[in-house]
């Protein structure tokens, strides 16, 4: 896969091509979370991590991701 737009992407993010490929294809074996937050920095998105107390009639923790609309 070689677009324009991949290759700016890359160019923004300071990564290989390659490694763009990888991570749009979910590869994210070799990526720490460190890595993955500077890239969205890099994006211009803000990281917001909030942390509730689990419920206690719930088996185990939850773990959600969301994004805004914006």
């Amino acid at each position: 896969m070689h677009t324009p737009q991949l290759d700016k992407a890359a160019e923004i993010l300071c990564i290989s091509k390659s490694e763009l490929s990888n991570l749009l294809r979910g590869q994210f074996k070799s990526c720490t979370i460190d890595r993955i937050f500077s890239l969205l920095r890099k994006l211009d998105h803000d990281i917001e991590i909030v942390l509730h107390k689990r419920p206690v009639n719930t088996p185990s923790a939850a773990l959600r991701i969301s994004t805004s609309a914006d």
